[in-house]
């Protein structure tokens, strides 16, 4: 499902709901598992889509240019280096 750790894309959400999925556990597996199963690849509860992150995204930006009266001018937009340190919890 590509859940995000730092900067290291992983399925571990996955993995946990297929090793406590009923027909896993009993061994009763074959290969319409997921089919079969549609909820082990759901997206995890409380996980933004990026339809949801976009959205909050372009509000933040709206708000930001209309408290400015300009577009880009008086908002910061921060650069890369700022954007990756706070998504992996480094402080600058």
């Amino acid at each position: 499902d590509g859940t995000c750790k730092g900067s290291l894309k992983t399925n571990l959400s996955f993995l946990r709901r297929l090793v406590r999925n009923p027909s896993v556990i009993v061994g009763d597996t074959t290969t319409d598992l997921i089919p079969n199963y549609p909820d082990l690849t759901a997206s995890p509860e409380g996980e933004m889509t990026c339809e949801a992150a976009l959205a909050i995204s372009l509000v933040q930006w709206l708000e930001c240019s209309s408290q400015s009266g300009t577009l880009l001018d008086s908002c910061s937009i921060p650069s890369n280096w700022t954007v990756t340190a706070r998504r992996e919890g480094v402080s600058l």
